[in-house]
Protein backbone atom coordinates (compact mmCIF):
# COMPACT_ATOMS: atom_id res chain seq x y z
CA UNK A 1 0.00 0.00 0.00
CA UNK A 2 2.91 2.33 0.84
CA UNK A 3 4.46 1.62 -2.57
CA UNK A 4 1.20 2.58 -4.30
CA UNK A 5 1.05 5.79 -2.25
CA UNK A 6 4.64 6.67 -3.15
CA UNK A 7 3.99 5.96 -6.82
CA UNK A 8 0.92 8.21 -6.75
CA UNK A 9 2.95 11.01 -5.17
CA UNK A 10 5.57 10.67 -7.91
CA UNK A 11 2.87 10.91 -10.61
CA UNK A 12 1.39 14.02 -8.97
CA UNK A 13 4.81 15.68 -8.68
CA UNK A 14 5.64 14.89 -12.31
CA UNK A 15 2.30 16.31 -13.45
CA UNK A 16 2.86 19.47 -11.37
CA UNK A 17 6.33 19.83 -12.88
CA UNK A 18 4.88 19.52 -16.39
CA UNK A 19 2.24 22.17 -15.71
CA UNK A 20 4.59 24.67 -14.10
CA UNK A 21 7.39 24.28 -16.62
CA UNK A 22 4.94 24.61 -19.50
CA UNK A 23 3.40 27.63 -17.84
CA UNK A 24 6.66 29.51 -17.75
CA UNK A 25 8.16 28.19 -20.99
CA UNK A 26 9.05 31.21 -23.11
CA UNK A 27 7.45 33.70 -20.71
CA UNK A 28 8.81 35.29 -17.52
CA UNK A 29 6.77 37.10 -14.88
CA UNK A 30 8.27 40.47 -13.92
CA UNK A 31 7.00 43.51 -12.00
CA UNK A 32 5.23 45.97 -14.32
CA UNK A 33 4.93 49.30 -12.50
CA UNK A 34 4.25 51.72 -15.34
CA UNK A 35 3.10 49.64 -18.26
CA UNK A 36 1.31 50.90 -21.32
CA UNK A 37 -1.97 49.68 -22.71
CA UNK A 38 -3.53 48.99 -26.09
CA UNK A 39 -7.14 49.85 -26.88
CA UNK A 40 -9.02 49.42 -30.10
CA UNK A 41 -11.86 47.92 -32.04
CA UNK A 42 -12.15 44.88 -34.28
CA UNK A 43 -14.63 45.50 -37.08
CA UNK A 44 -16.24 43.65 -39.97
CA UNK A 45 -15.85 45.25 -43.37
CA UNK A 46 -18.90 43.72 -45.01
CA UNK A 47 -22.61 44.47 -44.96
CA UNK A 48 -24.52 44.21 -41.66
CA UNK A 49 -25.19 40.63 -40.61
CA UNK A 50 -28.08 38.99 -38.81
CA UNK A 51 -27.34 36.22 -36.33
CA UNK A 52 -28.33 32.76 -37.49
CA UNK A 53 -31.32 31.27 -35.64
CA UNK A 54 -30.99 27.76 -34.25
CA UNK A 55 -34.16 25.80 -33.41
CA UNK A 56 -34.10 23.99 -30.07
CA UNK A 57 -34.70 20.32 -30.84
CA UNK A 58 -34.01 18.94 -27.35
CA UNK A 59 -35.28 20.04 -23.93
CA UNK A 60 -37.52 22.62 -25.58
CA UNK A 61 -39.10 23.71 -22.30
CA UNK A 62 -35.71 25.07 -21.23
CA UNK A 63 -33.75 25.61 -24.43
CA UNK A 64 -36.63 27.04 -26.45
CA UNK A 65 -38.54 28.98 -23.82
CA UNK A 66 -37.41 32.29 -25.32
CA UNK A 67 -37.80 31.24 -28.94
CA UNK A 68 -35.04 30.33 -31.36
CA UNK A 69 -31.46 30.34 -30.08
CA UNK A 70 -29.21 32.89 -31.76
CA UNK A 71 -25.86 31.57 -32.96
CA UNK A 72 -22.80 33.33 -31.55
CA UNK A 73 -20.39 32.07 -34.21
CA UNK A 74 -20.41 35.48 -35.90
CA UNK A 75 -21.83 38.38 -33.91
CA UNK A 76 -21.52 41.83 -35.49
CA UNK A 77 -22.92 44.96 -33.83
CA UNK A 78 -24.87 47.65 -35.75
CA UNK A 79 -21.66 49.70 -35.94
CA UNK A 80 -19.74 46.71 -37.41
CA UNK A 81 -17.94 45.64 -34.22
CA UNK A 82 -17.01 41.95 -34.05
CA UNK A 83 -17.73 40.24 -30.74
CA UNK A 84 -15.94 37.12 -29.48
CA UNK A 85 -12.66 37.75 -31.29
CA UNK A 86 -9.49 36.91 -29.34
CA UNK A 87 -6.91 39.72 -29.31
CA UNK A 88 -3.48 38.79 -27.97
CA UNK A 89 0.21 39.65 -28.03
CA UNK A 90 1.72 36.75 -29.91
CA UNK A 91 5.39 37.30 -29.15
CA UNK A 92 5.49 38.73 -25.63
CA UNK A 93 8.24 37.16 -23.53
CA UNK A 94 7.81 38.85 -20.16
CA UNK A 95 5.25 40.84 -18.22
CA UNK A 96 2.75 40.59 -15.39
CA UNK A 97 2.11 37.25 -13.74
CA UNK A 98 -0.39 34.84 -15.20
CA UNK A 99 -1.43 33.82 -11.69
CA UNK A 100 -3.14 37.18 -11.16
CA UNK A 101 -5.75 36.32 -13.78
CA UNK A 102 -9.18 35.40 -12.39
CA UNK A 103 -10.20 31.76 -12.32
CA UNK A 104 -12.07 30.95 -15.56
CA UNK A 105 -15.79 30.17 -15.31
CA UNK A 106 -17.87 28.68 -18.13
CA UNK A 107 -21.65 28.64 -17.75
CA UNK A 108 -24.33 26.64 -19.55
CA UNK A 109 -27.25 29.02 -19.66
CA UNK A 110 -30.09 29.05 -22.16
CA UNK A 111 -28.53 25.94 -23.72
CA UNK A 112 -25.51 27.95 -24.81
CA UNK A 113 -21.97 28.09 -23.48
CA UNK A 114 -21.47 31.50 -21.91
CA UNK A 115 -19.24 33.20 -22.64
CA UNK A 116 -18.96 31.81 -26.15
CA UNK A 117 -15.18 32.39 -26.11
CA UNK A 118 -13.24 32.24 -22.84
CA UNK A 119 -9.58 32.96 -22.07
CA UNK A 120 -8.20 30.20 -19.83
CA UNK A 121 -4.78 30.44 -18.11
CA UNK A 122 -2.73 27.24 -18.12
CA UNK A 123 -2.46 25.68 -14.70
CA UNK A 124 -5.72 27.10 -13.34
CA UNK A 125 -8.76 24.86 -12.78
CA UNK A 126 -11.82 25.90 -14.75
CA UNK A 127 -15.23 25.92 -13.11
CA UNK A 128 -18.28 24.91 -15.15
CA UNK A 129 -21.73 26.07 -14.08
CA UNK A 130 -25.06 24.57 -15.10
CA UNK A 131 -27.65 27.33 -14.81
CA UNK A 132 -30.20 25.43 -16.91
CA UNK A 133 -30.90 22.69 -14.38
CA UNK A 134 -30.95 19.99 -17.08
CA UNK A 135 -28.43 17.40 -18.22
CA UNK A 136 -25.50 18.93 -20.09
CA UNK A 137 -22.21 17.47 -21.23
CA UNK A 138 -18.87 19.28 -21.46
CA UNK A 139 -16.79 17.72 -24.21
CA UNK A 140 -13.52 19.42 -25.19
CA UNK A 141 -11.67 18.82 -28.45
CA UNK A 142 -7.94 19.54 -28.34
CA UNK A 143 -4.66 18.47 -29.90
CA UNK A 144 -2.09 19.21 -27.18
CA UNK A 145 -4.10 18.71 -23.99
CA UNK A 146 -6.01 15.59 -22.92
CA UNK A 147 -9.70 16.07 -23.74
CA UNK A 148 -12.41 16.32 -21.10
CA UNK A 149 -15.76 14.57 -21.53
CA UNK A 150 -17.91 15.03 -18.44
CA UNK A 151 -21.66 14.80 -17.93
CA UNK A 152 -23.19 17.48 -15.71
CA UNK A 153 -26.71 16.62 -14.51
CA UNK A 154 -29.10 19.39 -13.60
CA UNK A 155 -28.63 18.49 -9.95
CA UNK A 156 -24.94 19.51 -10.18
CA UNK A 157 -24.89 23.32 -10.51
CA UNK A 158 -21.08 23.53 -10.48
CA UNK A 159 -18.15 21.27 -11.23
CA UNK A 160 -14.42 21.69 -11.79
CA UNK A 161 -13.30 20.69 -15.27
CA UNK A 162 -9.59 20.57 -14.47
CA UNK A 163 -6.47 22.28 -15.77
CA UNK A 164 -4.87 22.70 -19.16
CA UNK A 165 -1.09 22.33 -19.30
CA UNK A 166 -0.34 23.54 -22.83
CA UNK A 167 -1.46 26.72 -24.65
CA UNK A 168 -3.79 26.02 -27.55
CA UNK A 169 -7.26 26.68 -28.95
CA UNK A 170 -9.81 24.22 -27.54
CA UNK A 171 -13.32 23.65 -28.86
CA UNK A 172 -16.14 22.86 -26.43
CA UNK A 173 -19.31 20.95 -27.32
CA UNK A 174 -22.30 19.45 -25.53
CA UNK A 175 -23.19 15.94 -26.66
CA UNK A 176 -26.70 16.36 -25.24
CA UNK A 177 -27.42 19.47 -27.33
CA UNK A 178 -25.72 19.35 -30.71
CA UNK A 179 -25.95 23.07 -31.44
CA UNK A 180 -24.00 24.08 -28.33
CA UNK A 181 -20.42 25.11 -29.05
CA UNK A 182 -17.79 27.37 -27.58
CA UNK A 183 -14.06 28.01 -27.54
CA UNK A 184 -11.35 28.12 -24.88
CA UNK A 185 -8.24 30.19 -25.61
CA UNK A 186 -5.66 28.50 -23.38
CA UNK A 187 -2.75 30.87 -22.78
CA UNK A 188 0.56 30.96 -20.90
CA UNK A 189 0.52 34.76 -20.53
CA UNK A 190 -2.14 37.26 -19.43
CA UNK A 191 -2.07 39.48 -22.52
CA UNK A 192 -5.06 37.91 -24.26
CA UNK A 193 -8.62 39.28 -24.21
CA UNK A 194 -11.95 38.71 -25.94
CA UNK A 195 -13.74 41.56 -27.71
CA UNK A 196 -16.98 42.85 -26.24
CA UNK A 197 -20.40 43.34 -27.87
CA UNK A 198 -19.24 46.37 -29.88
CA UNK A 199 -15.89 44.85 -30.87
CA UNK A 200 -13.74 46.87 -28.49
CA UNK A 201 -10.84 45.57 -26.42
CA UNK A 202 -8.18 46.68 -23.95
CA UNK A 203 -4.90 44.98 -23.04
CA UNK A 204 -3.30 46.63 -20.00
CA UNK A 205 -0.04 46.65 -18.01
CA UNK A 206 2.20 45.92 -20.99
CA UNK A 207 5.96 46.49 -20.66
CA UNK A 208 7.21 49.09 -23.14
CA UNK A 209 8.39 47.59 -26.41
CA UNK A 210 7.45 46.39 -29.88
CA UNK A 211 5.01 43.52 -30.27
CA UNK A 212 2.97 41.59 -32.80
CA UNK A 213 -0.72 41.84 -32.00
CA UNK A 214 -2.85 39.06 -33.46
CA UNK A 215 -6.61 38.60 -33.73
CA UNK A 216 -8.42 35.28 -34.11
CA UNK A 217 -12.07 34.71 -34.95
CA UNK A 218 -13.69 31.35 -35.59
CA UNK A 219 -15.41 32.42 -38.82
CA UNK A 220 -13.43 35.41 -40.05
CA UNK A 221 -9.92 34.04 -39.58
CA UNK A 222 -6.88 35.99 -38.41
CA UNK A 223 -5.48 39.51 -38.46
CA UNK A 224 -2.13 40.83 -37.25
CA UNK A 225 -0.30 44.11 -36.83
CA UNK A 226 2.96 45.37 -35.39
CA UNK A 227 2.42 47.67 -32.43
CA UNK A 228 4.71 49.79 -30.25
CA UNK A 229 3.79 50.27 -26.59
CA UNK A 230 5.21 53.23 -24.65
CA UNK A 231 5.64 53.34 -20.88
CA UNK A 232 2.53 54.62 -19.14
CA UNK A 233 0.76 55.55 -22.38
CA UNK A 234 -2.18 54.36 -24.46
CA UNK A 235 -1.71 52.94 -27.94
CA UNK A 236 -4.80 52.82 -30.17
CA UNK A 237 -5.20 50.17 -32.83
CA UNK A 238 -8.26 49.36 -34.94
CA UNK A 239 -8.36 46.41 -37.31
CA UNK A 240 -10.95 45.33 -39.88
CA UNK A 241 -11.81 41.85 -41.11
CA UNK A 242 -12.60 41.89 -44.84
CA UNK A 243 -16.04 40.65 -45.86
CA UNK A 244 -16.28 36.90 -46.35
CA UNK A 245 -19.78 36.10 -47.66
CA UNK A 246 -19.23 32.34 -47.56
CA UNK A 247 -18.18 32.45 -43.93
CA UNK A 248 -21.01 34.78 -42.95
CA UNK A 249 -23.70 32.51 -44.38
CA UNK A 250 -22.60 29.33 -42.63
Amino acid sequence: MKQVSKALKVVVLLWFFLVTTTLWAGYDAIPVSDGGWITGKISYGGSPLLAKKIPATTDKSVCGKHGAILSEELVVSPDSGVQFAVVHLADIKEGKSLFNMPAPVLDQNGCRFQPHVLVVPVGKPMKVHNSDGILHNVHTQSLKNPPFNLAQPGSVPEMVLGQFAVPELVKVACDAHGWMSGWLWVTNHPYAVVTGPNGTFKIADIPAGKYRLEVWHEKLGKLSSEVTVSEGKETKLNLVFPAKPAAAKK
